[in-house]
């Protein structure tokens, strides 16, 4: 396993999963909207876990969405869960390549980042600002700076009603 510099500055090799490109790229995600490394987060404490995907799935497994015994023409790839809800689950959706959180107890489903590519930049750089911190907490570098940044890479995920106003406002000690 090679890590970029980048990617070894804030992840060892356990704290790591192969991407695999090839089955994302035949379920029609565009390769400009998957990370540039083969090599992508498996979580964020308190934030994402790609480890505790509900049994017998695994990450980067496909959902066939079904609606009572009709199958939905809709797939979603299985990313990992929010930990402390762990029926919130982190899904790409292959045909938009948005990131989304899938609520499997009243199937509802908000925006998280426009793209794959976003979801992990975003982890690396909540990565980044802890180790910057001296190893601080994520509520600790949740700072206006660190949301104006992000913003301005994907816009998409601080719409309203997407998932990062939630973690900034639960979170971040300004709110």
């Amino acid at each position: 396993m090679e890590l970029s510099d980048k990617s070894a500055y804030v992840w060892s090799p356990e704290d790591v999963m192969e991407l695999p490109r090839q089955g994302l790229l035949d379920l029609g995600v565009p390769a400009r909207d998957l990370p540039d490394e083969d090599w992508v987060p498996r979580r964020l404490l308190g934030v994402y876990d790609a480890d505790a995907v509900p049994a017998p799935l695994k990450p980067f497994s496909v959902i066939q969405l079904k609606a009572g015994t009709a199958t939905i023409p809709m797939k979603l790839v299985l990313l990992g869960v929010f930990p402390v809800s762990p029926e919130l689950l982190y899904v790409l959706d292959p045909d938009s390549s948005e990131v989304l959180q899938f609520d499997r107890r009243n199937h509802g489903v908000r925006g998280v980042n426009s793209s794959y590519r976003w979801f992990v930049e975003f982890l690396w750089q909540f990565e980044y600002a802890k180790k910057q911190a001296g190893g601080a907490k994520l509520p600790e570098v949740l700072s206006p700076a660190l949301r104006a940044m992000l913003g301005s890479i994907d816009p998409f995920a601080f719409q309203a009603e997407q998932w990062w106003p939630a973690v900034w406002r639960e979170l971040a000690p300004s709110g």
